[in-house]
């Protein structure tokens, strides 16, 4: 005999009994003897009700054939199907026990084999509901938020807590006649209303909100009472403050000061700089002066050093005059506000190299007392350098010359009348500008190439565009930046090359000497690393940006805190690479017969560091003052 697993589950609800003439929901899962699902397949299905023994005769039987979904499960209605004996109305649920008998053919025959037996026990009860007289009255009575029942049960319902009891839209939905709004413009009698529309679906109550000692009082009555704590408050603000005018001050005092912000800090010389600045405020509160201060310390206040650029909001520029050549320097902007005075951050930065150094004196030992110094004569070499006089009137005496020799960190000259700019880090004195000759400091022409070698002298343009010069300078080859002098690791390197006269190409070692002295300085590294240079000694123009963090695109506006201004001329390699994303500066030193060593900046990291390559490419030089 062939075996079924049948899982049945039987719904019955009264109100499906009432609507839908005393059926009810009968479901089953189908399995066969392997315990399968039969799904997707019609199944026959007989069902029988039968009286108070299990395996009596039905008194209602009918048939179905049903198809199972994708679980094996057949849902139908008891009292739908085809009637073989017996009728569903005449079932007496009201005084006996009833069992329902399933037999299932899986293969949607009438081949049935009976599956189980359960008695009914949900059905009585809801038949006899649905078919009593039975009536049960209660009163209905609310409370604050609950409806109570009472009456031959006791009951309650908790009302929501969102939207509440709502005012009744029609004057139908009032119960009795007393007073439901008591302002003075609408009736306090429901009798008052004269039909039955939409009278009032709105209303709002505009009254004057007095404070009298910690009680808060409506213009037509009701009042609330602070909490001591915010009485507390009120006395305090009464102790403190005598009007309005003085409680809008001393807001704004806390809250409303005005920004001060301090911007980079440019066209610095020996003596001078720029500093932009700018100021806001937020409230309209009055800006009676402005300015930056600076000192050599940080923090520099009106009693240092100070410009006074006006007044008001909006952004301003300072001239900073009078600055000591090669010191580092503390500025930011203030703004004067009534009594207080607000401050911008600190912006730090070198002054340029001085101007002159002396080389020859004459000693004066017969004369009397020193008269006055008069300048003339200045000549201005094809090598760059600067021949002075200085003639000294002295009392006494014969007029006398001394020599001095200028070198300008403004009016450094290369052989193609090249002006580089200068800064001073630490001890040491940099072009702070790549370098773009075309010849020795001897004359000697450097050629334009467009292929790497190691041993030919080449010159490159970066991105292969003559319009970067200006800006980017060349990028040579390791045998045009030595100029056939040897491999130094020294410090000062010793090898001029193709710098010019009084300058050399760094070592090594100078190029880290830079680095360390960058990030000793914690107002040029970026998180507390000093590690991460890159930014402080990177251009603000040129650079691909992106969003990583310490790198030099990453805001490029804020790149260049040293002055040092390394542009991302890119390198060559049998052709040209890395425009706006690498700055390679060459150094002295050999790594092996084909590679030397090179300092890098990459647009995405934070580093200013050494590494090896090949010596045919084209990198870029800075000099070094010897």
């Amino acid at each position: 005999m062939k075996r079924l697993s049948v899982l049945i589950c039987i719904l019955i609800s009264a109100a499906t009994l009432f609507a839908q003439n005393n059926n009810f929901s009968y479901q089953a899962v189908i399995r066969d003897n392997n315990n399968h699902l039969i799904a997707n397949q019609n199944v026959g299905v007989r069902l029988s009700l039968i009286r108070d023994i299990p395996n009596g005769v039905g008194d209602y039987v009918e048939t179905h054939t049903v198809q199972t979904n994708a679980n094996g499960l057949l849902t139908l209605m008891v009292g739908t199907g085809n009637v073989v004996s017996g009728s569903m109305s005449g079932v007496d649920w009201s005084g006996h026990t009833y069992y329902l008998k399933s037999e299932i053919d899986p293969t949607g025959g009438n081949n049935y084999t009976v599956t189980g037996v359960q008695v009914i026990t949900g059905v009585p009860f809801a038949q006899y509901a649905a078919n009593s007289n039975y009536v049960e009255t209660q009163v209905i009575s609310i409370s604050n938020d609950t409806i109570f029942l009472s009456g031959g049960t006791n009951s309650f319902v908790k009302l929501p807590a969102n939207g509440g009891v709502t005012i009744p839209d029609s004057i139908s939905a009032f119960i009795n006649n007393v007073g439901y709004i008591t302002s003075d413009s609408i009736p306090t009698n429901i009798s008052y209303f004269t039909n039955d529309s939409h009278y009032i679906t709105s209303y709002v109550d505009s009254q004057q909100i007095t404070l009298s000692g910690d009680t808060l009082k409506l213009e037509r009555g009701g009042s609330v009472l602070l909490s001591p704590s915010c009485c507390a408050l009120v006395d305090t603000l009464k102790e403190q403050i005598d009007s309005l005018n003085n409680v809008v001050a001393l807001l704004q005092s806390i809250v409303c000061k005005p920004t001060v912000t301090t911007d980079i800090i440019t066209s610095i010389s020996t003596c001078s700089a720029v500093c932009g600045a700018g100021v806001t405020s937020p409230c309209g509160i009055a800006v009676s002066e402005r300015g930056v201060c600076w000192n050599t310390s940080g923090n520099a206040t009106l009693t240092d050093s100070h410009t006074s650029d006006g007044n008001g909001t909006g952004n301003f520029v300072s001239s900073l005059i009078g600055l000591t050549p090669n010191t580092t320097y503390y500025a930011r902007a203030y703004a004067i506000s009534g009594n207080d005075t607000i401050y911008g951050s600190d912006r730090i930065f070198i002054t340029e190299c001085d101007n002159f150094l002396k080389i020859d004196t004459m000693e004066i030992t017969s004369c009397g007392g020193i008269g006055s110094y008069i300048w003339h004569d200045k000549t201005l070499t094809t090598s760059g350098i600067y021949y002075d006089s200085l003639k000294k009137n002295i009392s006494g005496c014969d007029s006398v010359y001394v020599l001095y020799l200028m070198l300008s960190s403004l009016k450094v000259i290369d052989y193609d009348s090249n002006v580089y700019n200068t800064v001073y880090l630490g001890t040491q004195c940099w072009m702070k500008e790549n370098l773009r000759t075309t010849h020795y400091a001897n004359g000697e022409y450097i050629p334009i190439g467009n292929t790497t070698t190691l041993t030919s002298i080449y010159r490159y343009q970066p991105n292969d565009d003559s319009f970067t010069i200006p800006t980017y300078g060349y990028l040579y080859n390791w045998a045009a930046v030595m100029h056939g002098e040897a491999s130094s690791t020294a410090n000062p390197s010793g090898v001029q090359g193709i710098c010019p006269d009084g300058w050399h190409v760094p070592s090594v070692a100078e190029l880290s000497q830079l680095t360390t002295y960058v990030g000793q300085q914690s107002q040029y590294v970026c998180n507390n690393n000093s590690n991460n240079v890159a930014k402080a000694l990177a251009s603000t123009t040129g650079w691909t940006t992106n969003s990583i963090n310490c790198s030099p695109c990453n805001d490029p506006s804020k790149n260049n805190a040293t002055g040092f201004n390394l542009m991302p001329a890119g390198y060559y390699f049998y052709g040209i690479n890395g425009f706006g994303q690498f700055a390679n500066l060459w150094t002295t030193v050999k790594s092996d017969s084909s590679n030397s060593y090179n300092f890098y900046m990459e647009y995405d990291y934070g580093g200013f560091e050494s590494i090896t390559g090949y010596s045919g490419a084209g990198n870029s030089v800075r000099c070094l003052k010897d």
